[in-house]
């Protein structure tokens, strides 16, 4: 069932700031990082400050050579539930998420292409060029478990516009941008038969390429299908005077 139909809002999709989710199934929509960069409201801007925050202290243990601190930071991506965002091939979110041996070779890879240390990669969506292993869900993945915070905000925020009711509980691991680190605290959190729920608004996701958005009737979907970099003049795009594009 839906959020609307769970919690008898009487609304639709369009009446919803967030993705009115169905907790039976994964939507194959990703979190998209680059749409957060992009919208100036407070609440993506506070958003985009904790991605690049925590990003930008993956990229001093590179270039310091502390290459164990920046596996460590990767090892706390588990495979989110909350959202129902992604695709699963098992069915319902129940992956292992990054995982340990995931990080080191993502670190591994990054490392390999000297991208952090050049600076052609800044911004966390960057990687999945460099690194075969990382796609837009896991990319999905990560960013929901770095601003799992802001998305608790918001879903309380929601749950008290629309009355659903939240109770406390403590989250899930979440950066923490003052303390530059992993960390977690007792929050008013949406469950449904026992199981957190996250909200997340229709203004940050994309849908994954594999899929239609039309044929889902995912309107509220507001960016076209990649090449991203190229459309979107990432940081790893350069215009040159001529107009010849490289990567």
């Amino acid at each position: 069932m839906k959020i609307s139909e769970i919690f008898k809002l009487g609304v639709n999709q369009i009446q919803l700031d967030f993705v009115d989710i169905d907790t039976d199934k994964d939507y194959p929509l990703y979190i998209d990082p680059y749409l957060i960069s992009t919208r100036n409201d407070p609440w993506s801007v506070e958003v985009d400050r904790t991605i690049k925050n925590f990003f930008s202290k993956v990229a001093e243990f590179i270039r310091n050579s502390e290459h164990d601190k920046a596996v460590e930071l990767f090892q706390f991506m588990s495979e989110p539930k909350e959202t129902c965002l992604g695709i699963s091939k098992t069915g319902s979110k129940n992956g292992r998420g990054v995982g340990e041996g995931n990080a080191t070779g993502i670190i591994e890879e990054i490392i390999r292409s000297k991208a952090v240390e050049t600076g052609i990669v800044r911004n966390i969506e960057d990687i999945i060029v460099f690194v075969d292993d990382v796609d837009k869900d896991k990319l999905s993945d990560m960013t929901t478990n770095i601003i799992r915070k802001h998305l608790i905000d918001y879903t309380k925020e929601q749950c008290g516009i629309w009355g659903i009711p939240i109770k406390q509980a403590e989250t899930l691991p979440y950066w923490n941008p003052l303390n530059e680190d992993w960390d977690n605290s007792l929050e008013e959190l949406l469950f449904y038969k026992e199981r957190e729920l996250l909200l997340v608004p229709k203004s940050i996701v994309s849908y994954i390429s594999e899929y239609n958005s039309q044929k889902y009737s995912w309107h509220f979907v507001v960016t076209n299908e990649r090449d991203e970099h190229l459309k979107r003049r990432s940081s790893l795009v350069t215009q040159l005077s001529q107009g010849e594009i490289i990567v």
